[in-house]
């Protein structure tokens, strides 16, 4: 059912996000979840510095959600590990993402699913879907994606 008012329970993001896109949009942030993080609000990659359920990396998270960027490991009681914070920024970056491929994806005609044109901008940034070829970075793209073997790996597993 798409809704006609947002829902108080949720907030504006991710009414306008769902009316756009219906429940892929809320499923898609569930299994992002699930896999990036197993649903530990405090997960945390020592190596990225990507954290929260869905592994924001520091800088994207300072675009959209509160408390700033971090270095290394978010200090405790960052926002970043707030799981009611984290999906309502999750759901501000998927909606960016989804409103900025269906306009990339209608323009070129690239034979990828809006969704999996949002699981590459997950993955591996939305520019990895606007210079490849097919909308999802090959071998073949690496020179024009920066997308090379074990980054094609991850895409495609």
């Amino acid at each position: 059912m798409v809704r006609t008012e947002p829902d108080a329970r949720f907030g504006a993001t991710q009414w306008m996000c769902s009316a756009a896109s219906g429940p892929a949009a809320l499923s898609r942030q569930a299994t992002d979840s699930g896999f990036e993080s197993g649903w530990d609000p405090h997960g945390h990659n020592p190596t990225s510095g990507a954290s929260g359920l869905v592994q924001f990396m520091p800088d994207t998270w300072a675009g959209y959600g509160p408390g700033g960027a971090w270095a290394g490991r978010p200090p405790p009681g960052h926002p970043v590990f707030d799981p009611a914070t984290h999906m309502t920024a999750a759901m501000a970056l998927f909606c960016h993402n989804l409103t900025a491929m269906q306009a990339h994806l209608a323009t070129t005609g690239k034979p990828v699913t809006l969704l999996d044109a949002v699981a590459v901008c997950h993955v591996a940034g939305c520019g990895r879907v606007t210079r490849s070829t097919s909308g999802i970075p090959t071998a073949a793209d690496t020179a024009a994606t920066g997308c090379g073997p074990d980054c094609v790996a991850t895409i495609t597993a």
